[in-house]
Formats: C-alpha cells, structure tokens, sequence
C-alpha cells in the first residue's frame, strides 16, 4: 500500500475524529470516567464492517448493536463498511487520547 493512500486513510480518521470532538462526542477530560466506552464502541463498528456482504452491499447481520455496545440502541448507526471502519478508527483514537489524559493526570503510563 502506498504512502498516499495510508495517508489519506490517517487523514479521514483524523478528521472523522475532529467531527465527533467538535460535536461534543466522545472528546474530552469529561470523559476520562469512561475508560474503556470508545473502544468498545468502535470494535462494536469495526465488528459492523466484517459482517456485511462486502460484494453485493448489503448487511448479513448485527441490525441491533452487540449487546456490549456503550450506548442507547437509537446511537448505533451503521452506514457502510467502509465509513464504519473509519468511524470505528476515530473512536479507537479517542479511546488511546483518553487513556494518554488519565495516565498523565495519575502519573501512570498505558503501554
């Protein structure tokens, strides 16, 4: 894979990530109580993204969110394999921005 597409690829993540900051999800000290609720988020997308029918489009599965999925069910809004792995990438970077908050305030490292 090229570095022009990884890097096209890292940007979307990094502005999907920008658009759920800005809309007051998922970002922020706010958030540090709720370690763990991006990560499950975004494999529960991620978990979305594998389990469609990639060459005719369509969904095989997971209409409802998995039952550990952090959110109400009207939350869960799968659009497309593709755009759900991105979104599920930008919670995933959440997830690693939270964990990087929390050890800096308590002086621990997650490594």
């Amino acid at each position: 894979m090229s570095n022009d597409i990884l890097g096209r690829i890292a940007r979307e993540i990094q502005d999907e990530r920008h658009r759920q900051v800005e809309r007051g999800l998922f970002g922020g000290s706010q958030y540090l109580h709720n370690i763990g609720v991006l990560a499950r988020a975004g494999a529960a997308y991620s978990l979305m993204a594998g389990t469609r029918d990639w060459t005719r489009g369509r969904q095989c599965g997971l209409a409802s969110p998995p039952i550990w999925f952090p959110w109400e069910r009207s939350m869960w809004r799968p659009i497309s394999p593709r755009t759900d792995l991105v979104r599920a990438s930008a919670m995933l970077m959440g997830e690693i921005e939270l964990l990087d908050q929390s050890s800096a305030r308590e002086g621990e490292t997650y490594v």
